[in-house]
């Protein structure tokens, strides 16, 4: 399966206790949230991550989408796994594809309430099959100014893997970041996974203890 994800940066921060508007849905673990994605947007990856292909007299890590002349870099794991993390291997890539792709989807302006948003890396996620969990925080010490969005371009709701989890926090550590008390209920998921509908992106700080699997 495939996924977008992007690496933005807050420079201000979110003021504590402070809900965010919809469509953007907060969760139980702190600095985490769920929005819905115009799934139309998307379609067009779904050709891109499909018409991948190795660059001609490159090394095994080096792909193309020639009909626009992309080329990426596919990183794989120390670990047995399948995933691969493919990134713009050039600026051209990442102008033309990436930079357009997040403000086509508008997601500064759904997640300005965390401050001003922006851009510095792309990436597909791909991977055919998981194990096991595995817990881990993508980059430590940020102060919340930096966050991971991730969103399948696949319908994943009927897989039982593959799926975003996060730690949910203790009592003590709930009580500090929970949501207002007036929100609704329906705005307050009860269980990670983060993303569980069709086509939604996850919002998360990149010191949010989440899980992919391995």
């Amino acid at each position: 399966q495939a996924a977008t994800a992007g690496r933005r940066r807050s420079r201000s921060r979110q003021t504590a206790g402070q809900m965010p508007p919809a469509p953007v849905v907060a969760t139980e673990c702190a600095n985490a949230y769920v929005c819905p994605l115009d799934a139309a947007k998307l379609v067009a990856l779904r050709h891109i991550v499909e018409g991948l292909r190795q660059e001609s007299g490159g090394q095994k890590s080096a792909l193309v989408f020639k009909p626009r002349r992309w080329r990426f870099h596919a990183e794989r794991p120390t670990w047995k796994s399948d995933i691969r993390w493919i990134s713009a291997a050039d600026e051209q890539t990442f102008r033309g594809l990436f930079e357009p792709l997040f403000a086509k989807l508008g997601i500064a302006s759904l997640f300005s309430f965390l401050g001003d948003m922006a851009l510095f890396s792309g990436f597909f996620v791909t991977r055919g099959h998981t194990r096991k969990t595995h817990f881990h925080t993508d980059f430590g010490d940020t102060g919340s100014r930096c966050f991971t969005l991730m969103t399948p371009l696949y319908d994943m709701a009927d897989l039982r893997d593959c799926h975003l989890l996060c730690q949910v926090p203790t009592d003590g550590e709930a009580a500090a970041c929970a949501p207002a008390a007036d929100a609704p209920a329906a705005d307050v998921p009860a269980a990670c996974p983060l993303a569980d509908a069709p086509v939604a992106c996850t919002v998360a700080a990149a010191a949010v203890a989440a899980a992919a699997s391995v």
